[in-house]
């Protein structure tokens, strides 16, 4: 209101009439607070012809200009497109809201797992005084270009003396003097250590929930499940083998000259066992040969 009236000339403001709207009070016993409700969101299943009505209508130039010219243009695709698109949205919300929740968690943790520690060990939790120092150099240089760093070369060896292109611009005044500064408080590498493990804790607990918030909402738009973008794959596929190929691997095999249904040998194979197995049969062997090679006592 304020903005209209700014722009009225003076004695005009009068004409204005305001009608300002009475606030509607409802007393509280005729309020019906209703339970949350779930909210159901199938897939829209189309006949053909509104298939073909929507794809006319839509186009898919706008299509194609967004998402390149080998996106998918049919009703099946651009619903998985919109899917996606809504469950990255949900995912990313999620985690911003988790990521806080359980950093702030973690925080509460150290301190509290801090307290109940003894006095000797708290110690090493406790902030180190450290004074920041910096050395003044003999000289300052800068770095040239690297036509400049391949001319300087040597007349004996041919080899660049310079390889870096540095080149000298002053002497400072006090030349390799120590400038102190003043002492501050910095964390111990004991707390740093325990703050991390917190926060990659933290990080995992969240990504997990918005992966689940993420797989949940495409499952539902689209009817299909699949990871987020973002979402980590650290645990390398193994790709199962087709009964041909098994048969091709026995051929291969077998015109080695090894039999593919013989167990290892394992006083001949060593390899064949796992590192803990190794060193279990190597120690075996060495106190087999020393009992071999002792003398025997004569009565």
């Amino acid at each position: 209101m304020k903005t209209i009236l700014r722009f009225l000339p003076r004695g005009k403001k009068s004409a204005l009439k305001v009608f300002r709207k009475k606030p509607i009070s409802i007393p509280s016993s005729k309020l019906e607070k209703l339970p949350a409700q779930k909210v159901g969101v199938s897939i829209e299943k189309l006949t053909e012809k509104q298939i073909e009505l929507r794809s006319k209508k839509l186009g898919d130039i706008s299509h194609r200009m967004k998402l390149g010219k080998d996106t998918p243009t049919t009703h099946l695709g651009e619903e998985a497109i919109r899917g996606e698109a809504i469950a990255n949205k949900l995912a990313e919300r999620r985690f911003n809201r988790s990521i806080s929740k359980y950093l702030k968690q973690g925080r509460k943790e150290i301190a509290q797992s801090i307290k109940k520690m003894s006095s000797n060990v708290r110690g090493q939790f406790k902030p180190i005084k450290k004074i920041p120092s910096y050395k003044v150099p003999d000289a300052i240089r800068g770095t040239g270009s690297e036509v400049y760093a391949k001319t300087t070369k040597s007349r004996v060896t041919g080899k660049a003396i310079n390889p870096k292109g540095m080149y000298f611009i002053r002497k400072p005044k006090e030349r390799f003097r120590t400038i102190t500064g003043e002492p501050r408080l910095v964390k111990s590498p004991k707390l740093k250590a325990f703050i991390k493990q917190k926060a990659e804790q933290a990080y995992k607990k969240a990504d997990l929930e918005a992966t689940k918030v993420f797989i949940k909402t495409k499952q539902r738009f689209t009817g299909r499940s699949g990871l987020g973008i973002y979402s980590k794959r650290t645990v390398a596929a193994k790709p199962t083998l087709d009964y041909r190929e098994k048969a091709q691997q026995r051929e291969m095999t077998k015109s080695w000259g090894i039999d593919p249904d013989a167990r290892p040998d394992f006083d001949s194979d060593i390899m064949t066992l796992s590192s803990r197995q190794q060193t279990r049969r190597s120690r075996q062997l060495t106190v087999k040969i020393g009992r071999e090679k002792k003398p025997k006592r004569r009565k």
